[in-house]
C-alpha cells in the first residue's frame, strides 16, 4: 500500500516573499493532520461529514458525535491510504484546511454529475481558508501545491476534484483556483465541473 512519503512529526515551513507576486505574507507552515492536531480543522469542517459519511450527514448528527465520527474517518484513511489532510498556521495560529483521498474512501463523490472520479485518482474534498484575513493571499495555492506533492511522491496518477464556476463558496474551492494551478476540466457540468491534474509517477 502506498503511504506518505513523510512521518507524520515532521512538519514543513514555507517561506514566502510578499514582493514576488500574491502571496502577502513572511511565513505558513504547513502540516500533515494528525490525531494530536484534529481539533485544529475549522470547527464547520471538523463536524462535516458530507464527502465521508454521507448518510450521517443527511442525519444531523450532534455535533460531538459528528466530530467523532470525523475523527474516527481520519484514522481509517491513515491506516489504509496514509496522510490525507493538511492544516496551515500563520504564527502558530490554524488558518486553512485541506482534505483528500482515494474517492472510496470520499463516496459522496458518486452523486456529482460530472463524475465519475477516475479510479487512478486522488480526490480533493476540502481546500478551505477558514480565516477571513488570511483569504487572497495565496494560502489555497500553497496547500494545493502541498498536496501535489505529496500525491506524485506517492505514485499516484492523477489528482480529481469538483471546483465550482463563479462561487469560492465550495469544499473544495473555485473553478480558478485548479485552473491556475494546472488543472483542466475533463468532465463539463454548469455549476461543478469535474478538474484533473495528470502526475508523472515518481516525479519530483
Amino acid at each position: 500500500m502506498l503511504r506518505a512519503p513523510w512521518p507524520l512529526a515532521i512538519t514543513a515551513c514555507l517561506v514566502y516573499n510578499s514582493c514576488a507576486g500574491e502571496v502577502n505574507l513572511l511565513a505558513l507552515q504547513i502540516v500533515p493532520i494528525a490525531e494530536s492536531n484534529l481539533n485544529d480543522i475549522p470547527a464547520s469542517c471538523r463536524v462535516c461529514l458530507y464527502w465521508e459519511w454521507p448518510a450521517d450527514f443527511a442525519a444531523g448528527l450532534a455535533p460531538a458525535v459528528a466530530a467523532l465520527r470525523k475523527r474516527e474517518w481520519f484514522v481509517r484513511a491513515r491506516q489504509v491510504f496514509g496522510v490525507s489532510g493538511l492544516l496551515a498556521y500563520l504564527d502558530g495560529v490554524p488558518v486553512a484546511y485541506a482534505q483528500y483521498g482515494p474517492p472510496t474512501l470520499l463516496p459522496n463523490v458518486a452523486e456529482y454529475a460530472a463524475g465519475p472520479v477516475d479510479n487512478d485518482a486522488i480526490f480533493i474534498s476540502c481546500l478551505y481558508v477558514a480565516a477571513e484575513s488570511a483569504r487572497g493571499q495565496g494560502i489555497g495555492g500553497a496547500l494545493l501545491q502541498r498536496i501535489v506533492e505529496d500525491v506524485r511522491g506517492r505514485g499516484y496518477a492523477g489528482l480529481e476534484t469538483f471546483g465550482r464556476i463563479g462561487s469560492a463558496n465550495n469544499c473544495s474551492g473555485p473553478v480558478e483556483l485548479y485552473l491556475k494551478n494546472g488543472f483542466r476540466v475533463v468532465s463539463e457540468d454548469p455549476e461543478f465541473p469535474l478538474l484533473r491534474l495528470d502526475l508523472a509517477p515518481g516525479e519530483k
